[in-house]
């Protein structure tokens, strides 16, 4: 097999298979930046930002924060001043 075949073989295998996961937007669509301000309990000294996706015309108003952990996590505030805490993406509705 020649590298041109090889290439030709690998990107029909790992290209082309990828599609949109959904719907695409309307021209609509407003996507914006939501951020908080700094609260008082140490996890919140900073303020957050969180993204908004809303679209009327496909009855979408979606907030995405990235920054979501468990209050329940041993040694939380530990972690937390060390930059160790396990933070994952939660959607929710606006």
């Amino acid at each position: 097999m020649t590298l041109k075949q090889l290439f030709t073989l690998l990107t029909f295998l790992f290209v082309i298979p990828l599609r949109p996961q959904a719907d695409p937007l309307s021209d609509k669509a407003v996507i914006s930046v939501i951020t908080c301000g700094p609260g008082t309990e140490l996890y919140s000294s900073f303020g957050h930002s969180a993204f908004r996706v809303q679209d009327r015309d496909r009855d979408i108003d979606w907030i995405y924060n990235y920054g979501t952990f468990n209050f329940n996590t041993p040694n939380f505030y530990g972690k937390f001043a060390q930059g160790k805490l396990l933070y994952s993406l939660s959607k929710q509705r606006f």
